[in-house]
């Protein structure tokens, strides 16, 4: 009987991350973007949350890590920042790393609070998450103001209904003044 370790999830699993990561860069920059030339930006041009989310994810997709044993970084495995902010994976490289030391790598991923995969959920949950992360707290910040909004359209419509009737009384009052006048 022969047990071995297999790299091929592990590399499955990286692929999808780095693909996901990639496809969130590629939303984020058409939602951000800026023509120069025509002026023209998208909608979220200049969003303080967009900018907290790129932050957060590059510094989890590029920062060191300390307390998960010798393997430190994701670009140690194969994953790396190209100069556009998107990633780029060697699966080569997480291969051979796996090879030569496949409990480092479990350890990378797995170690509690510190690994990779906990980081991640953090990173995550802070910006997504139920409860108060930086996505639900603008939303509902967005709701209050909407809110807001509609009960200042309902104030200024009732305000407008009472202009309207205060002036139709005036202009019948004044219609029948001319009537008098006429007859």
């Amino acid at each position: 009987i022969n047990i071995s370790s297999s790299d091929q999830k592990l590399v499955s699993n990286v692929k999808a991350v780095v693909s996901s990561y990639n496809s969130l860069r590629g939303k984020i920059d058409e939602v951000t973007y800026f023509d120069e030339q025509s002026q023209a930006t998208g909608i979220l041009f200049g969003s303080s949350e967009v900018l907290r989310i790129e932050s957060a994810l590059s510094s989890l997709a590029t920062r060191p890590f300390y307390g998960v044993g010798s393997i430190r970084s994701l670009e140690e495995i194969g994953v790396s920042a190209k100069d556009d902010g998107t990633l780029v994976f060697t699966e080569s490289k997480l291969k051979e790393k796996f090879q030569d030391d496949p409990a480092a790598v479990e350890q990378f991923f797995t170690t509690a609070t510190l690994g990779f995969a906990d980081k991640f959920k953090a990173t995550v949950d802070m910006l997504a998450g139920e409860g108060n992360s930086l996505l639900v707290s603008r939303s509902d910040a967005l709701q209050d103001k909407i809110d807001a909004n509609n009960e200042r359209v309902e104030f200024l419509e009732q305000r407008l209904e009472t202009e309207r009737e205060r002036l139709m009384l005036h202009f019948y009052t004044m219609e029948m003044a001319i009537s008098k006048i006429q007859s």
